[in-house]
């Protein structure tokens, strides 16, 4: 990032100079106009008025040629930075920044190069066209200055206006949660009772856009009406100094001219200042991100237990301990059982390095997941969860990655999935568009099962892993679970049917979270088996 960042900083003194040079080149018309109503029309002379005229054209031609220049400049620059930022941070902007921020960030400091910059870097050149009033007369510099003023003002009141305009968040997610569920929400009756709670939002976060919307549009059209009364103040102040012989109409036209491009920039200022401000942060937050760029030794792939040691957990948002103390040692294949409510989700989330415990933690042979780059981790560790997302894509691409791919479509003739998805017609290079009406929930579950198969992972942490199986798919699960016990891989996972259930060599039963058995599945049979004579006798 170190490189990255001095290397835009470099484009950006280049942009800066290139701003200097085109300021001095905006005096070319001024300056012309005051030679030919000062100089030509005095001495009426045509030479002098064409040489002034190539002249002048010659410099605007070199005034157009660097600003297009500039332009590029700034236009590559944003590129390199996206381009560079993104293959630097991509993976820790998804993963460890708090709601892909970071991402955003890149984002906002790419349009803050490409679109605000050239703005920002002629405010300092503004001295340039300063002097030359100052010379030109007095006059026109203090009225130059006070109008610089004011309109600073205005874009600091609307600044001030825009960090107090609340989010569009509540009504964003409202309407996209009746978009992704509207067919159960139109079949359930539901559909109006969220349509009105959307509305709701959206009168709230509207009726606070109209509020900034109007005030801006108020210091809008103030600034601009500031900036005709300059001109007609310059007018009438050069005017008067013509006619009292204190000033040329040569130096009356210049000064209204310079002092127009002086002013530009401000009064761009008034509307975009908080943007200005948004990229800067957004710039400083993504170069002052650590990143660590050490190259890491990575245990070799394990085939050894996962231990959890004396793990703790409770949500942020309530004191509550909610799996407590749990301890274990996992060899090859458990399953996870208990009521609903009892922590299994939540249990094997932390198992799969998914949620961080309070306290305690997860290590496979003394070292934590987070050891693993996330190539390594593919073939450490699958997870199935029946509501991971699809994506739009193919569906071999869902199901697995690179030579996996194999083996995936293996999996899924044992499974019974083959023949539904050759009915597609482009097969498993099917793109999934609309993944609902193009998928079953069977088929569905069966992709995100294979997906956490296909890497032949030493550890499968699954959560309810006989969702929405039909007879078939289930035997064939249950000799895919068998087959990874016999090749001593590790199987962690809940499921409800009996079939599944019998094939894990080991139990945990949690109440509350908390272990009330934890052993192997015969002797946890065996004691239930007692219990029920018991209470029969």
């Amino acid at each position: 990032m170190k490189s990255l960042k001095k290397h835009i900083r470099n484009r950006a003194r280049w942009t800066f100079f290139f701003s200097f040079v085109t300021s001095v080149l905006m005096l070319v018309v001024p300056i012309y106009s005051l030679q030919v109503f000062d100089r030509v029309l005095s001495s009426f002379s045509l030479d002098t008025l064409y040489l002034l005229t190539i002249i002048a054209g010659w410099l605007v031609l070199v005034y157009g040629c660097l600003e297009w220049a500039k332009q590029r400049l700034l236009h590559a620059t944003a590129n390199e930075w996206r381009e560079q930022a993104i293959n630097l941070y991509a993976e820790t902007g998804f993963t460890k920044s708090e709601n892909g921020k970071l991402i955003n960030d890149i984002k906002l400091a790419e349009t803050g190069l490409q679109n605000h910059l050239a703005t920002v870097a002629d405010i300092p050149w503004t001295s340039i066209f300063l002097f030359v009033l100052l010379i030109i007369h007095p006059t026109f510099f203090y009225i130059a200055i006070s109008s610089i003023f004011i309109l600073m003002i205005f874009a600091w009141i609307n600044y001030l206006y825009s960090q107090r305009v609340s989010s569009q968040v509540l009504a964003s997610d409202m309407q996209t949660s009746i978009l992704v569920n509207k067919n159960y929400l139109v079949a359930s009756g539901f559909i109006s009772s969220m349509v009105s709670i959307w509305k709701k939002y959206t009168q709230q976060s509207s009726s606070t856009q109209i509020n900034y919307k109007i005030k801006t549009l108020n210091i809008s059209s103030l600034s601009k009406t500031c900036r005709l009364l300059v001109q007609i103040a310059v007018t009438c102040v050069g005017v008067s100094y013509v006619l009292n012989q204190a000033l040329s109409v040569g130096g009356m036209i210049a000064a209204s001219l310079i002092i127009g491009r002086a002013l530009a920039p401000f009064e761009q200022s008034v509307l975009q200042l908080q943007h200005w401000v948004t990229c800067y942060k957004a710039w400083k937050r993504v170069t002052s991100y650590n990143i660590d760029n050490e190259i890491k030794t990575e245990p070799a792939i394990p085939n050894g237990s996962l231990i959890a040691n004396k793990v703790i957990h409770k949500y942020s948002n309530l004191n509550k301990v909610f799996i407590k103390a749990f301890s274990a040692n996992f060899t090859s294949s458990h399953v996870i059982l208990g009521a609903n409510g009892s922590g299994k989700t939540t249990l094997l989330k932390i198992l799969a390095d998914e949620y961080q415990p309070f306290s305690g933690d997860i290590r496979i042979e003394g070292s934590l997941l987070s050891s693993w780059e996330s190539v390594s981790k593919q073939k450490i560790i699958g997870i199935y969860r029946s509501d991971l997302p699809l994506t739009k894509t193919t569906i071999i691409s869902n199901m697995a990655v690179g030579e996996s791919q194999v083996y995936a479509m293996e999996l899924a003739q044992e499974l019974g999935l083959h023949k539904n998805i050759m009915q597609h017609t482009n097969g498993y290079d099917t793109e999934l568009v609309n993944i609902e009406t193009q998928l079953s929930s069977s088929e569905i579950q069966l992709i995100i099962l294979i997906k956490a198969l296909s890497n032949k992972p030493h550890i499968l942490i699954a959560d309810n892993i006989d969702d929405h199986l039909d007879t078939r798919a289930e035997l064939a699960l249950a000799k895919i679970l068998a087959k990874r016990t016999e090749e001593g891989k590790i199987t962690i996972y809940s499921a409800k049917k009996m079939n599944l259930i019998s094939k894990a060599q080991n139990i945990i039963y949690l109440e509350e979270g908390s272990i009330q058995f934890n052993g192997k599945a015969t002797e946890f049979f065996a004691t239930r088996n007692k219990m029920k004579e018991a209470s029969n006798g």
